[in-house]
């Protein structure tokens, strides 16, 4: 673990519900604020990594999503929109516009959607494999969504309702963990930043997940219902953008980027080889060098 890693500090409690003041991270508290917006089930510190890059000159904050608050029922989720709500909120509550954000995933998408209804918020978006489907699958996937199909036809939903939740320690988090072809990419110290990110000791001496299933479930299910908004509004985007994709990314297709270049063909974009979705966790020295160069070639304002 290095210094920076080890300075990293949580703001608020992890239990506050919807009532409460947004709970975050914060990676370094010096330098002009830049926001990072997790994905589904990977919480902030799981991208140590990839953020202590940035940490010399940004203080690094990460707000975590709806998912790992109290009180809040995944039941009530039928769309992405809250998730660009509750990021507008934890901006006002910090006093933040005008910033550089990155996003992952859920996070890039719920990032891109802000920037698209307040484009004051960002000055820079950097979208890293975000959850964006075509027009088409928007509409198809709503559908299946309203007909109580999609907890069926998702495979990634089936599998997480049926997930293990409690290990004997975090050795057999990471030695299971170890063996998925999801993480095959991740090298050891990234797998365990992400190992100990998820996982919380108990009284009894083993460890539980702190990821609900449910939440991380019901977010699949819901992912695309609401897409059409940003396509509707793309082309307006204002803040400068980056987009970095996984050559063999399962999520993000090269398809969906060539609708986005049309609408937007003065974005910059990056399709980072021998990567996956789960690109910024399996090359986050190479993206954030990316990111960096990007950043310097386009100052942030002050």
């Amino acid at each position: 673990m290095t210094n920076r890693q080890a300075a990293v500090q949580t703001h608020f409690r992890l239990d506050a519900d919807a009532r409460s003041r947004i709970p975050f991270e914060e990676f370094s508290s010096i330098g002009t604020p830049l926001h990072f917006a997790h994905a589904n089930g990977y919480p902030p510190k799981a991208y140590s990594s990839l953020l202590e890059h940035f940490t010399g000159q940004y203080q690094v904050m990460a707000m975590y999503q709806r998912s790992f608050w109290s009180g809040v029922n995944p039941d009530t989720l039928i769309n992405w929109e809250p998730f660009a709500a509750d990021m507008s909120r934890f901006m006002d509550e910090q006093g933040l516009s005008g910033i550089p954000a990155i996003g992952h995933s859920l996070g890039g998408t719920t990032t891109l959607r802000l920037a698209l209804r307040q484009p004051d918020r960002f000055s820079v978006v950097v979208l890293l494999d975000p959850v964006l489907f075509p027009p088409s699958f928007s509409q198809l996937w709503s559908r299946f969504f309203h007909s109580g199909l999609a907890y069926r036809m998702h495979p990634m939903a089936r599998t997480t309702l049926r997930r293990r939740r409690v290990y004997p320690d975090r050795q057999a988090i990471f030695a299971s963990y170890r063996q998925k072809s999801v993480f095959a990419r991740i090298d050891d110290p990234g797998l365990w930043s992400y190992v100990k990110a998820i996982s919380v000791e108990r009284q009894d001496n083993q460890v539980e997940l702190i990821i609900s299933p449910e939440w991380e479930a019901r977010i699949y299910v819901t992912a695309a219902i609401s897409d059409r908004s940003i396509w509707n509004d793309l082309a307006g985007l204002k803040p400068r953008l980056l987009v970095i994709r996984g050559e063999h990314s399962n999520t993000f297709s090269a398809y969906t980027v060539r609708l986005m270049q049309k609408k937007l063909p003065k974005m910059s974009f990056v399709n980072l080889p021998e990567a996956g979705h789960l690109v910024p966790l399996e090359q986050p020295h190479k993206v954030a060098a990316i990111i960096t160069e990007f950043l310097q070639k386009q100052p942030v304002k002050k």
